[in-house]
């Protein structure tokens, strides 16, 4: 998914990647910039993110009900011109991302202002 031409803001970055929304503050991706565009890698609604040298953690959600998922990204693995599912992990629960954060010391994810 490319951005271009809307409405949007920036709520976090770490060099190459931010988290940004698109046309409304519920529409919120974790993405990594390429040519001037960001490129998706985690689907909205991410609501809280962190980071260290190795990876990046995404909190999201479908909506308001639904529960929260967890993403983790190894920055190692991605690239310009890989996809998402190579460098994120599939969703986790709370308990599978508590349990890989204590293996992997993974940093807890905090929510984003204006998200």
């Amino acid at each position: 998914m490319l951005l271009s031409g809307c409405d949007s803001g920036v709520l976090w970055r770490d060099g190459v990647y931010s988290v940004y929304w698109i046309d409304t503050r519920e529409n919120v991706f974790l993405g990594r910039r390429v040519h001037g565009s960001w490129i998706a890698r985690v689907l909205p609604v991410v609501d809280a993110v962190a980071s260290n040298e190795l990876y990046i953690v995404a909190r999201r959600r479908d909506d308001a009900e639904a529960p929260h998922e967890f993403r983790v990204l190894e920055k190692a693995l991605d690239s310009d011109s890989a996809e998402a599912f190579e460098s994120v992990s599939h969703a986790l629960t709370t308990d599978e991302f508590d349990d890989l954060r204590r293996r992997l010391n993974l940093p807890e994810p905090v929510p984003l202002r204006g998200a």
